[in-house]
């Protein structure tokens, strides 16, 4: 297991880590499979392309449902083709979407407790 085995360990609740599935490295599979890596890159990949998206941004926080169809690839690469790039591909669709959102949602708070510390110094 060597180096890996920390983050077998960690991420092996929520993937199967198969290795017929995982990309491997050096001769040993990766932590996650080739659907989980998608996952966590695209969330990634999304908030490196959050600043340059803003048509797309500002229609997902318009009406966050259309992330929904972003999954809609996910879905179909289970039932139709389900092969090593369309699993990585497929699931970096389906969440660089989730990446505005929590963006979103973090300036939301973030404003909030901006808001909350001025009128408390305001008030004292």
């Amino acid at each position: 297991m060597g180096v890996l085995n920390p983050f077998m360990c960690f991420f092996h609740s929520a993937c199967h880590q198969l290795p017929q599935r995982s990309f491997s490295f050096n001769g040993q599979s990766l932590a996650v499979c080739h659907r989980c890596l998608g996952l966590y890159l695209g969330f990634w990949v999304g908030l490196v392309l959050l600043p340059h998206l803003h048509t797309l941004r500002s229609q997902i926080l318009k009406t966050p449902r259309c992330e929904l169809l972003c999954t809609l690839p996910l879905l179909l690469d289970v039932v139709i083709t389900n092969s090593v790039w369309s699993r990585l591909a497929t699931g970096m669709i389906a969440t660089f979407p989730i990446a505005f959102l929590v963006e979103h949602t973090l300036e939301q708070l973030c404003s909030r407790e901006y808001h909350a510390l001025a009128a408390w110094r305001k008030a004292a």
